[in-house]
């Protein structure tokens, strides 16, 4: 089961157009997933932004 996860965006967020454009390149989510792809790599992408650790990323993020 994937979760849906209802947060706040950053602006680090990917746009539609920008997720459109590399979705196609993560695999298709298996039954093992358990977050969306691309909340995974929007909380990436705040970390890179923000230069905090891993740990310290809002609680809002999987």
């Amino acid at each position: 089961m994937i979760i849906k996860n209802e947060r706040k965006h950053y602006a680090s967020d990917l746009t539609d157009s920008q997720w459109a454009m590399i979705a196609p390149l993560f695999p298709p989510a298996g039954h093992k997933s358990k977050w969306e792809k691309r909340e995974l790599v929007d909380a990436v992408l705040y970390l890179v932004e923000n230069g905090c650790k891993w740990r310290n990323l809002p609680h809002d993020f999987p």
